[in-house]
């Protein structure tokens, strides 16, 4: 999933202005808990850019990538759609709310969930 994608879209995690960190910090752990309660033992964040010293490690069943300087995290989640998980398109979400990378990600057989849809289907169950 796109990290910063989802952040931005859901008020509760949006980090409306200033440091950021704290924000995918509490993102993080919600995710992360999430994922136990629907039983998801492989669950990740792209986010753009490079990790912060200080940043908390990835909580399990989290894992947490950077994109990198010189890509972004649509690129990097274009990547391992067509990469490591391409064997697993059709039991995988693919969550963003950019159509640049939600059509190739249909394409490649991945269901696809906008940043809001999965919050309300996780956040219910």
């Amino acid at each position: 999933m796109d990290g910063y994608n989802i952040l931005h879209a859901i008020r509760r995690f949006a980090p409306r202005g200033g440091d950021p960190a704290p924000k995918r910090a509490a993102f993080e752990r919600w995710l992360a808990n999430a994922a136990m309660q629907q039983g998801v033992t492989d669950c990740v964040v792209v986010w753009d850019g490079v990790i912060a010293p200080n940043e908390a490690p990835p909580i399990q069943p989290l894992d947490v990538i950077y994109s990198g300087r010189s890509r972004s995290a649509d690129s990097k989640l274009l990547e391992l759609c067509r990469g490591g998980y391409a064997k697993r398109a059709a039991r995988t979400w693919v969550v963003t709310s950019d159509r640049g990378v939600q059509r190739p990600a249909r394409e490649l057989g991945f269901v696809v969930l906008g940043a809001m849809t999965f919050y309300r289907r996780w956040s219910t169950a």
